[in-house]
């Protein structure tokens, strides 16, 4: 019994070494292309497994599929992973890569010190354009927002450039209050205490959307400017 399932295991060995890489490689960059990224991981390690049993395919890059690997897994959100594949290949390619993974995440040195490794003078004159760029972005407070909501409702959210939000946002608070004044004043107390609890509810709410406002206006003009950066770079994806 142990030598049928050696056998068996040793046909199956022999089947998928005979398999023609070459269209294990292409369906892979087909998946990878279609945006499968998953299934084009499977293949490509698939094809590096044939190619280190196969001494016939031996002059296949293997480096440039531990590459699609690692992209892959970026695509996939995985960056980490991704990152460490990438960090397999040395290159000027896959330096860019990481360092626009690190950007995608926030981390702005870690990516400089990424960026430092290639050695391409074109590519570097485009980085340290882009890169100014992103450090000399237009930025809005939370904090400032938050306090400006706290003084004029609405006008933190203007401030973060979302006016219809601001303007809603006055027109409900004050609104809230001012009915509350004005069944306080016709002395229907109920409703009163209920419409200043909502208009306490809108400006508290008011006050945390603002500051909220500020850092969304601060990721889309980032992500924006990083947008343009990477398609500057779009080739190498």
């Amino acid at each position: 019994k142990r030598s049928d399932v050696i056998i068996k295991m040793l046909i199956l060995f022999l089947l998928l070494i005979s398999v023609d890489v070459q269209k294990t490689i292409d369906f892979a960059h087909y998946l990878y292309k279609t945006g499968n990224y998953k299934s084009a991981i499977t293949e490509y390690e698939r094809a590096i497994f044939i190619i280190s049993q196969d001494t016939c395919s031996s002059k296949i890059d293997t480096f440039s599929l531990i590459s699609q690997i690692g992209k892959s897994y970026l695509f996939l959100g995985e960056s980490d992973i991704g990152r460490k594949y990438l960090n397999k290949v040395s290159g000027d390619t896959s330096s860019a890569l990481i360092g626009f993974s690190m950007l995608e995440e926030g981390k702005l040195l870690a990516a400089k010190k990424e960026f430092s490794k290639i050695m391409n003078k074109a590519w570097q004159s485009k980085i340290e354009t882009h890169y100014s760029k992103l450090l000399t972005l237009p930025h809005k407070s939370p904090l400032v927002a938050g306090l400006l909501s706290t003084i004029v409702p609405g006008s933190g959210r203007i401030y973060s450039n979302r006016w219809g939000d601001g303007v809603f946002a006055f027109l409900f608070t004050v609104g809230s209050f001012a009915l509350a004044h004005h069944y306080y004043s016709a002395d229907n107390h109920i409703a009163a205490i209920g419409f200043s609890g909502l208009g306490v509810l809108f400006y508290l709410g008011d006050i945390y959307g603002s500051c909220e406002s500020a850092k969304l206006y601060n990721e889309k003009v980032f992500y924006e400017e990083l947008d343009k950066f990477k398609l500057d770079f779009g080739y190498i994806y």
